[in-house]
């Protein structure tokens, strides 16, 4: 299917109004929200194609397909909207700066140095990085380093091949730079908590919220380190690297578009706690409360999150038979 934005040919698209595909804000499954009465009703995509006979096979089955893929990268699509470069070429959507692009070729060369010397990369600071990067023996050092890739490469002494390889796998890595860029978000807003916790420790209500809070922020910035050292770990053989390219390519895209994903969600958290200092307010309260909203059915280990989720249902049925 040679498709580059969302149509559809059964009537039922054309029936409703500024219909829109989003995911729901319940479970995280992609559905299409349409207006009956003034009303917003969302209609699960399984339930769409069930309803109205729409078959995985037929054009408008591969097109829902392709739209519940595609909301893992953007929050909503409309019919006639450009469906994101993720699910059509692989390619990412999302734009990386000059800088990132640096920070990761200055990376790869210095894997590359490090592989022609025996030694070790030490460098993680990436403005340490840039700057030993401009030093004349470190450029010496990389240029050794490109001609005798290129012959264990079978390229001969021809080095402009091996910076040909280096260039784009720099713009893979890019990404993942700029990734890391968007984490340490994360990491700020997990400091903010931590420092929340402290500062509350005499009012116990809110203490008990932060501290659930600081707990569910720790798993997930476990989760993020891991896969980003996974990430190196896999990329940090150079010549492994250069010389299954593909492979690696495949890897890397798969890695940023998880992590995009999975850091895409935190945007309303990270513009809510933008403007909030580690201090106490009237607001705080609502922030955490909402903050463990967001977190608690992403990152509670799955036997507490139903525990929890059946809880609150309780909870909400004793309240609904209490209102008259």
């Amino acid at each position: 299917m040679d498709i580059e934005e969302v149509r559809f040919e059964h009537k039922v698209f054309s029936s409703f109004e500024d219909i829109a595909f989003r995911r729901s804000t319940q479970d995280n499954k992609p559905v299409m929200m349409v207006n009956m009465g003034g009303s917003e009703v969302a209609l699960t995509i399984n339930s769409l194609k069930n309803e109205f006979n729409i078959a995985d096979a037929t054009t408008d089955g591969k097109m829902l397909k392709l739209i519940a893929e595609a909301l893992d990268f953007v929050r909503e699509l409309k019919p006639g909207d450009k469906l994101p470069k993720e699910v059509l070429t692989g390619e990412p959507s999302w734009e990386v700066s000059p800088r990132h692009i640096e920070i990761a070729k200055q990376r790869l060369n210095m894997q590359l140095v490090t592989w022609l010397s025996g030694g070790e990369t030490l460098i993680t600071d990436p403005e340490a990085l840039l700057q030993i990067a401009e030093d004349p023996t470190t450029k010496d050092k990389v240029s050794n380093a490109f001609a005798e890739a290129a012959e264990q490469l079978g390229f001969g002494r021809d080095r402009e091949k091996v910076i040909g390889l280096i260039e784009m796998l720099a713009h893979e890595l890019a990404h993942i730079e700029a990734l890391r860029d968007m984490y340490a978000k994360v990491v700020e807003i997990s400091g903010k908590v931590q420092t929340l916790r402290k500062l509350y420790s005499r009012e116990r209500s809110v203490y008990d919220i932060a501290d659930r809070v600081a707990r569910l922020i720790k798993l997930a910035t476990d989760g993020f380190e891991d896969t980003f050292s996974q990430t190196d770990a896999n990329t940090g053989e150079i010549m492994s690297v250069l010389k299954n390219i593909d492979a690696q390519v495949a890897y890397i895209r798969k890695a940023r578009d998880m992590l995009y994903r999975q850091l895409m969600a935190w945007d309303d958290t990270f513009e809510m706690w933008a403007n909030t200092p580690a201090q106490q307010s009237h607001k705080v309260p609502d922030i955490l409360r909402e903050t463990y909203r967001f977190l608690a059915p992403r990152y509670m280990p799955v036997d507490e999150w139903k525990l929890y989720t059946k809880l609150s249902a309780q909870q909400d049925e004793a309240k609904s038979a209490m209102t008259w």
